[in-house]
């Protein structure tokens, strides 16, 4: 019983444990969400309740609010906004707080406007993810898509949905804005009228205000977001030149305000319509300038050029802003035809109107103004009408001269080529606007030539000399020349002047003798014992040469101008030669020929005497004579070795002859005087000796060897002179030769190889001469007796030349096939030793001569960089060549003159003869260099009988002063006192002329300074004796000169003057006290070389000493 009750009991008290248990677990005191483990309380609308990452505090406890005892409720998903949940939890209740929101929320309430696009609020979106946090877009941002967006309509609530993607999630929602009807007001633009030209038009000041109902929303639209329609300037033309026209203001497509504008035709517009209308001219195609008139192209009427000229006018007249529209290929449009036709029409008013006053004349790319008044009534005449101004002429001239000579044309179109695209001869024609308009001229240019003309008709009534007067009566009219003078200056100093103003004014009078009397005047006061008066005279005469030379100056003046400038060009066409190209002048013909006019000219003016034409030669002419004489491409130049060669210069007097009366009358060429004198001239030619030939050939073609062309051959550019021309002109007219004919002539044919045979053979190619001759004598045995007989009757004295020298060749063959040569030896003849051992000696004297041409002008010349004089030693060794020659043509046989004359060896090689020929000419030019007179000289027999004795002392002296001997090895001079005793002696003996000249032909100071090198040398141990030497040869010279010219008188830096025997006096003087100062031995050395000089000029000295 006590057991049982026992587990009775025990059971009791388990259920009882239970049950106090499970009271305990039902019943909490305190319960709160845990702060420390808050859930989530942010979820996107739509989005589930989600808790699971918070904690409740039950008494202390913590409790998952996703434990199962734990209830939740008040949660809506489709409500936005703040809820309040209820938490449940045994028996216990707590609140929390959550927020439902859309996925996206706009950062404010976004208002548009009806119209408007997206783009015009900038709206700011705040995105929640489903984890309750959040991120901020742009709508516009990458990865952000707005669709459902139209302003179409208003309404409080247009609804865009949303698809965003951030860090790689997508969402998706939507927001609403509003659209509204806006109230609108709109400012017109500042600019309400135009011109046809502006195509844009102009809203500056414009705007559009919108606004809201409530006025809270304002939009500021800008012109540029608004677009207008309705401007039309092209609705407005030069007929229909004025309109209203109706503006609409839109915005996104809508009409929001008009307003009205007017336009108007402009002188933009004017200007643009002509450029189009010109702009279909074609440029293409150019040809000549014709009667002065630039080419025009086909189809350009005159209305065109005026249509030009006047879009031109209108341009210039055109404000900066303006112009602006006018495009740089409008105005080019309009500049081509405007230079062209104003051009034309510029200078041709000026031919019409003052053709009898003045002209301006084009010439090589320059205008050049020049008067034509022949009488002072023309001269007025002109002058008041251009004064006036008041014929259609005149006004044109003024108008186009100052349209074209503009300098905002020159900026804009300046470079702008005229014919474009257009060759000629292969050569773009590149000429611009600004090339023409350099030749225009404005009316202020013409002011000038107002000005001008107002002072040459002046001069007339200032000079009141009477039409006879003399030299000495001329100081009466002192003031009336002095105003005239002044006055003349005047007129040079313009800017509208010319050359021939001078003239012309000096024509008005009647004799003719304006400037001769002003020459006269200042002439004779130059002479005037004041020096400030004669000075000033002579000042206002090298003035007046500038202007004009009285008497028959001004023609010699022409002439060496004329010659002076053909010069030049030969110089200018020398240079072209040395880069290949052949310049346009070719020949020398004309330099000849104003040389041959001005040499009459001086003939003539020396043989008058006059002295003061003479002095004015002097001092205007001289220098320019003598540059045309001896300077490069100078007569002396040109004619080489043929300059004192009577044969040659015959032959160039026959061609200027006829080139002459040629260039007077080009129809000479048909005259039967033409045919004679070019026979003749021919003739003489063909006889001449072949070194001769090439000589006047060289003369005639002055770029002779320098180029590649031949001068009797034609090419394929022609005949490259007139000398040539004229000949072909003859014997072709002669010959019955139709250079047209298909079939050609024979004839033709074998005066062509005759002509080319000719010139091979006298510039030693022989081989050429065989070959031409070889065809020569095939074509004349293919001749018909008729042509035989008329060739041989007109040129049978050529083919007998040059078959005469053709038969001393053999034609010479090596080689087979196309490795076959053809040469053409000559058949020489062979010279006894006697004969070959004087050519050997002639020969080594050419040698030197060779060389001393070489120092004075040739490649050692250039070499060293200036010329050495080498004068006396060519003239010596020249000497010395005479003799030989002398001998040669005296005492020997026919073969030993064939072989001087004919003898050659090789192509390129020329007989003994030509180099003789050659080194008289350059002995003859020489002399002429130094000032000397050829015949002068030639009659110095002793002079030259020294020079050639002495030859080898010159040379063998030369070396001292570093002058190449070729002969030093064989013809030195030995140097001994004895040898120079007798050297002195044969001096000495010469006369006082011939000593003299020597002086002046010795440059390089040969003798005297060859002796002091000399002596030097031998003395150098002993100053003393080698200066008593030089003084005893300064004693020696001072006599020569004294000799000479006793009477002349030097005048010293300082002023003192001294004549020619006080320099002997005191030279002596000097050598003597230095004399003195010698020793025995020394006297003894010094004696060895100079007693016998001593003695001489002793005597000599002393004599004049005792004079004074």
């Amino acid at each position: 019983m006590m057991k049982k009750l026992t587990a009775l009991a025990a059971t009791l008290l388990l259920t009882l444990g239970v049950l106090l248990l499970c009271t305990s677990c039902g019943s909490v005191k305190e319960l709160s969400v845990d702060k420390d483990h808050l859930p989530q309380t942010v979820f996107v609308e739509g989005n589930d309740l989600d808790l699971s990452a918070g904690q409740l505090l039950a008494d202390d406890k913590t409790v998952s609010l996703t434990d199962p005892e734990v209830s939740v409720t008040g949660y809506d998903k489709n409500t936005v906004g703040k809820q309040t949940l209820t938490i449940s939890y045994k028996g216990k209740e707590t609140s929390l707080e959550v927020t439902v929101t859309p996925r996206f929320q706009p950062a404010e309430s976004y208002l548009y406007f009806v119209g408007e696009t997206i783009d015009a609020v900038s709206i700011r979106l705040r995105v929640t993810r489903d984890d309750g946090t959040n991120f901020s877009v742009s709508v516009g941002d990458e990865g952000v898509e707005v669709t459902g967006f139209s302003t179409d309509t208003a309404t409080d609530a247009l609804r865009l949905n949303v698809a965003c993607r951030h860090d790689n999630t997508d969402y998706t929602g939507s927001f609403t804005v509003i659209v509204a009807d806006p109230t609108v007001s709109f400012k017109k633009p500042r600019k309400s009228a135009y011109g046809s030209h502006e195509l844009t038009l102009d809203v500056t000041g414009a705007s559009l205000t919108l606004k809201n109902a409530d006025g809270k929303v304002t939009r500021n639209i800008s012109s540029d977001a608004l677009t207008f329609t309705g401007y039309d300037p092209a609705s407005v033309t030069a007929e229909n030149p004025s309109a209203t026209e109706t503006v609409k203001a839109m915005w996104h497509g809508r009409e929001m305000a008009t307003f009205d504008v007017t336009v108007t035709y402009s002188d933009v517009s004017r200007v643009k319509d002509a450029a189009k209308t010109l702009s279909a001219i074609d440029w293409s195609h150019y040809e000549y300038p014709t009667d002065g008139k630039m080419y025009q192209p086909a189809g350009v009427t005159d209305a065109d050029g005026k249509l030009a000229m006047s879009a031109l006018e209108l341009y210039y007249s055109l404000s900066a802003k303006d112009a602006d529209f006018v495009m740089p290929a409008e105005l080019d449009s309009i500049a081509r035809l405007a230079i062209i036709y104003g051009y034309n029409e510029f200078y041709a008013a000026i031919k019409r109107a003052y053709a009898d006053v003045f002209t301006l004349a084009l010439d090589g790319g320059s205008v050049y103004l020049e008067y034509t008044c022949d009488t002072i009534d023309t001269a007025r005449a002109g002058l008041a009408k251009l004064a006036a101004a008041e014929d259609d002429d005149t006004k044109l001239i003024f108008k186009y001269g100052n349209l074209l000579k503009n300098e905002k044309l020159s900026e804009k179109c300046g470079e702008t080529v005229i014919y474009q695209g257009a060759e000629m001869n292969g050569q773009v024609v590149d000429l611009a606007v600004g090339h023409l308009m350099t030749i225009m001229y404005d009316s202020s240019f013409f002011l000038k030539i107002e000005h001008v003309l107002e002072k040459m008709i002046a001069i007339p009534d200032l000079l009141t000399v009477p039409a006879v007067w003399t030299a000495d009566t001329l100081a009466t009219y002192a003031d009336s020349i002095e105003a005239v003078y002044t006055k003349f200056v005047e007129i040079s100093l313009s800017d509208a002047t010319d050359g021939g103003i001078y003239g012309i004014v000096n024509s008005w009078r009647e004799g003719h003798d304006v400037f001769e009397i002003l020459y006269r005047y200042y002439y004779g006061v130059s002479k005037d014992t004041d020096t400030d008066v004669s000075e000033a005279a002579l000042k206002k005469i090298n003035k007046m040469v500038d202007f004009y030379l009285p008497g028959p100056l001004e023609d010699l003046r022409t002439s060496v101008l004329s010659a002076t400038l053909v010069q030049r060009y030969m110089a200018s066409g020398a240079q072209q030669a040395q880069y290949g190209q052949f310049p346009a002048l070719m020949e020398s013909t004309m330099f000849f020929s104003y040389y041959q006019d001005a040499t009459e000219q001086i003939a003539a003016l020396i043989e008058e005497g006059d002295e003061m034409y003479i002095f004015l030669y002097a001092n205007v002419f001289a220098q320019s004579v003598l540059s045309l004489q001896v300077g490069s491409y100078g007569y002396y130049a040109l004619q080489s070795t043929s300059a004192f060669d009577d044969d040659c210069l015959a032959i160039m007097k026959q061609y200027l002859a006829v080139w002459e009366a040629y260039e007077e009358d080009p129809t000479y060429a048909n005259t039967t005087d033409f045919s004679t004198k070019v026979d003749a001239m021919f003739r003489a030619f063909v006889a001449l000796r072949p070194n001769q030939q090439k000589n006047v050939l060289a003369t005639i073609n002055y770029l002779y060897g320098s180029l590649d062309f031949m001068a009797l051959y034609p090419s394929e550019n022609g005949l490259y002179s007139e000398f040539a021309s004229f000949i072909y002109a003859n014997y072709v007219t002669a010959l019955g030769i139709d250079l047209t004919a298909e079939e050609g002539d024979p004839k033709y044919d074998l005066f062509l190889d005759l002509m080319a045979a000719l010139e091979c053979y006298a510039n030693g190619f022989y081989s050429n001469f065989g070959e031409f001759m070889s065809d020569a004598a095939t074509v004349f045995a293919t001749l018909s007796a008729d042509d035989r007989t008329l060739f041989e009757s007109k040129l049978g004295f050529l083919y007998t030349d040059m078959k005469d020298k053709f038969a001393n060749f053999t034609k010479k063959t090596e080689g087979e096939g196309e490795e076959e040569k053809v040469t053409y030896e000559f058949n020489g003849v062979t010279l006894t030793d006697e004969w070959k051992a004087v050519f050997d000696e002639m020969n080594g004297e050419l040698t030197r001569l060779s060389t001393a041409e070489q120092y004075i002008e040739g490649i050692l010349a250039q070499l060293t960089g200036q010329s050495t004089p080498l004068y006396l030693s060519y003239l010596a060794s020249f000497e010395r060549v005479r003799l030989l020659e002398n001998k040669i043509l005296t005492e020997g046989d026919d073969t030993v003159l064939f072989y001087y004359y004919n003898q050659v060896a090789a192509d390129g090689e020329f007989p003994s003869y030509k180099s003789v020929y050659d080194a008289r000419g350059n002995y003859q030019r020489y002399l002429i260099l130094l000032g000397v007179d050829v015949d002068t000289y030639e009659g110095f027999a002793a002079l030259r009988t020294f020079l050639m004795n002495y030859a080898d002392y010159f040379w063998t002296i030369g070396q001292l002063m570093n002058v190449m001997d070729p002969l030093a090895s064989t013809s030195s001079f030995e140097l001994t006192p004895a040898s120079l005793k007798a050297m002195f002696a044969a001096f000495r003996a010469l006369s006082a002329d011939e000593k003299y000249m020597m002086l002046g032909i010795d440059s390089l100071n040969l003798y005297y300074g060859g002796l002091e090198a000399y002596f030097a040398t031998v003395w150098q141990s002993n100053t003393n004796l080698s200066k008593l030497a030089s003084a005893l040869l300064a004693v020696e010279i001072a006599y020569i000169t004294y000799d000479a010219y006793p009477d002349e008188t030097y005048t010293y830096e300082d002023g003192s003057t001294m004549t020619t025997k006080e320099l002997v006096v005191t030279s002596w003087d000097s050598f003597l006290l230095a004399r003195r100062s010698l020793e025995s031995d020394e006297l003894t050395m010094f004696n060895e070389y100079f007693d016998d000089m001593y003695t001489y000029y002793y005597d000599v000295c002393e004599a004049l000493a005792a004079e004074n």
